[in-house]
Order: structure tokens, then sequence, then C-alpha cells
């Protein structure tokens, strides 16, 4: 069966990662589209501002702000998506009825199978995320 979880970020503003891809490097919404998908493929003609996988994924989202910067990394090894958006947004919700803007970075990861192994990290700065995440994975030579 699948797997998934919602992972919300309400002091970020944009939202980095899920990398190789053909995306701007700041990853636009998927809300209502096709998601980001986590799968490892070797792609040789591959479309531009498409959110398909052109050769591995990596499954770690950045999330940044002023409220400072996020992390969330979705270790599965089944094919996974990622939607970005958060749902009360696309649909007015309770923040647009009051004319205020919606917050925040939301994110929606999904797995064909498995469990649920995710990791969240916090810091005052992008570096001290990326500290965590290479405290937990390791760094290379």
């Amino acid at each position: 069966s699948s797997v998934g979880l919602d992972i919300s970020f309400p002091h970020a503003t944009h939202a980095y990662g899920l990398p190789e891809r053909t995306v701007a490097h700041a990853l636009p919404p998927t809300l209502g589209k096709e998601p980001y998908r986590l799968f490892n493929l070797d792609v040789f003609e591959y479309e531009l501002d498409h959110p398909m996988t052109v050769y591995g994924s990596v499954p770690f989202l950045h999330a940044h702000g002023d409220g400072g910067s996020y992390g969330a990394l979705w270790l599965n090894p089944s094919e996974a998506f990622v939607d970005l958006g958060c749902p009360e947004a696309a649909a007015g919700g309770e923040a647009a009825a009051r004319g205020e803007a919606a917050a925040g970075v939301c994110s929606h990861w999904f797995s064909a199978s498995g469990a649920i192994d995710a990791f969240i990290f916090a810091g005052a700065a992008p570096r001290d995320v990326s500290a965590q995440h290479a405290a937990l994975t390791g760094v290379t030579p």
C-alpha cells in the first residue's frame, strides 16, 4: 500500500531542492499539475521546465524565508512524488478571504510502497540545514 505525509513550513517563502530536473532553482508549485517525480532515470531527450527527473533523484526539499531555513528528507526506496503548494491558498482559503497572502511552503510526499522514514531540519540559515543534513547522510570527499 502507498504511504504519504504532508510537511508544511509556515515561515518559509521559497522552496529549493529535489535536484536533477529542469525546472527553475526556486521550485514552482505543482498543485493541480504533475508533481515532482522521484525516480532514477537516464533521459536522453528531456523537456525543459518539466518536473520529471532527468537522471537521479535526491529526496531533499529545502524551504527558506525570513523566519529561517528548513529541510525535509524523505528516505523511501520506491517511486515517490512530491506536490508543492498549499491547498488552502489554491482554493482561496481563510487567509484569502481576509485579504491576506497565504504564507508558507506546503509539501505532500507520497510513495508507492514502503514505510515513512522522514527527517526534518531547522536552522537560522541554509548552512545550518545543510550541516544537519550532512551530519545525517555524510559528506562527499
